[in-house]
């Protein structure tokens, strides 16, 4: 994280040298790849972007900030608890999994002044996947109950990516603007990172049970009521893998 902000910093005490900003918003599908995706659905996110365009003899390059945050897994499912005295406690069990994402971005035109310019792009950021998981209390008056509420995984990792994209001028379609100050930008990036710990949202079961081979259990506190003895309960898997991602994005530009 250190190296991201420092990238984060440096584009900042350059803005006032740079040219025209320009400000952006969209939808971003992130595809799980390799081994994440067996294990999670894709995450669909929303994108918050700022961009310098650079001047002068550097006029094909612009650089700038991106950040979005969106979910990849909403579900409620019932789940069957079995305790060492064989007896069971069935319950709703409401999971929900989202991803956050922070990139400094650098990109190259490859044509100047036209009404579609494709470009190449970098980006360095920081890619964090969490859970909150909360299990309802079961209609039994007597069986056991969940102390932990909302119990939350979270992880994060540096990333970075390279992709391409093209930006549609919207002056090429509409008199109402000027050349180079709104466009739609259509892009796609392979982004990779470290290891990160996430819950396998693709295998989850009624059984609460660990059931893959590779995975970890995640587990939450439950107390029986009669006896006051409090113990755990497995809820979901929890995976570690490298993160691999293809982003495809789309997103709507207005300069300043």
């Amino acid at each position: 994280m250190k190296h991201l902000y420092t990238t984060i910093i440096g584009l900042l005490l350059l803005a006032p040298s740079m040219g025209q900003l320009s400000v952006g918003g969209g939808y971003q599908l992130a595809l799980p790849m390799q081994q994440m995706k067996t294990n999670i659905n894709p995450a669909h996110s929303i994108m918050l972007s700022g961009i310098y365009q650079l001047r002068g003899s550097l006029n094909k390059f612009s650089a700038g900030l991106e950040m979005g945050i969106g979910t990849y897994a909403q579900k409620n499912m019932e789940q069957t608890f079995t305790f060492t005295d064989g007896s069971q406690t069935v319950t709703n069990v409401n999971y929900s999994s989202n991803m956050w994402q922070l990139a400094a971005v650098l990109r190259y035109d490859l044509l100047k002044n036209t009404s579609i310019t494709p470009y190449l792009s970098t980006r360095l950021g920081y890619n964090s996947l969490y859970a909150n998981i909360r299990i309802d209390d079961p209609h039994d008056v007597d069986g056991c109950h969940p102390l932990d509420r909302k119990s939350l995984l979270r992880d994060g990792t540096m990333t970075a990516g390279a992709g391409a994209g093209v930006k549609l001028d919207m002056a090429a379609f509409s008199g109402s603007w000027d050349r180079g100050m709104a466009w739609f930008d259509i892009s796609v990036h392979y982004t990779a990172g470290g290891n990160v710990s996430y819950i396998n949202t693709r295998k989850l079961s009624g059984a609460a049970t660990l059931t893959t081979d590779g995975a970890k259990p995640l587990n939450m506190q439950f107390i029986n009521v009669n006896t006051q003895n409090i113990h755990q309960h497995q809820v979901a898997e929890v995976f570690n893998s490298p993160l691999r991602m293809l982003q495809l994005q789309i997103s709507f530009f207005k300069g300043f």
